[in-house]
């Protein structure tokens, strides 16, 4: 990861009540193996699951990580 960016903005989405990010620039993303090795998670809340759905969708449109190739 060489960057992360768009989290804040993000935030301000109506029904997003959180965003966790747990990963840092300078760390590797692995390939996926579990639950345990996401990258972050997007926590919304909405009366309707199709609201919740388009707010978490919103946000991974926001979301960047800017990622560089290992040799």
């Amino acid at each position: 990861v060489t960057s992360i960016s768009g989290i804040e903005e993000a935030r301000k989405i109506e029904g997003i009540k959180d965003i966790f990010i747990d990963v840092s620039p300078g760390e590797i993303i692995r390939p996926l193996r579990s639950n345990m090795g996401k990258a972050g998670h997007i926590i919304a809340a909405a009366a309707r699951l199709e609201d919740a759905e388009a707010a978490v969708e919103k946000a991974l449109k926001i979301i960047k990580f800017d990622v560089s190739q290992r040799s």
